[in-house]
């Protein structure tokens, strides 16, 4: 049963270091700006200064806000880090603006990376544990998710 566990443990890793690296690649790599460029990265710069900022219409623009207030506690780590190192969605070099679609498109893929990991860790049984944290780090429809325009 320990080996079993052990090899359970083997392939869990090799799932989830395949998801993270997949999905980052696709984060960084296809770049689209319509969904992003208008509430995502500008709410991630808001949070940042104003922590609910967003829910302000002088700042949110012309988009209502109807997310929860966990939505500015999330997303404030993300535009602490774009506003320190000036980064960009719509300008800059090829890597800068990789890194910016990385960021905000990363706290979607860390918490699918996290859900992941708990089933499996919850899991009474190796098999199931691995099933069921397999259809969600090898689900083609999340790494889609990873390098939508949105």
């Amino acid at each position: 049963m320990e080996r079993k566990k052990t090899h359970a443990n083997a392939i869990f890793i090799m799932m989830l270091f395949s998801a993270i690296i997949i999905e980052s690649v696709c984060a960084a790599v296809f770049w689209g700006k319509l969904d992003i460029l208008t509430y995502n990265f500008p709410w991630a710069q808001i949070s940042a200064h104003q922590w609910a900022g967003m829910y302000r219409p002088q700042f949110a623009g012309t988009y209502q806000v109807n997310y929860p207030p966990l939505m500015p506690t999330l997303l404030w780590p993300v535009g602490k880090l774009i506003n320190h190192f000036g980064l960009s969605i719509s300008a800059g070099s090829s890597l800068r603006l990789a890194i910016s679609f990385l960021l905000i498109k990363g706290l979607g893929m860390l918490f699918q990376w996290l859900t992941a990991g708990f089933i499996y860790w919850k899991s009474k049984r190796p098999v199931w544990g691995l099933l069921l944290s397999g259809l969600i780090l090898l689900n083609p429809s999340m790494w889609f998710n990873g390098y939508t325009p949105t």
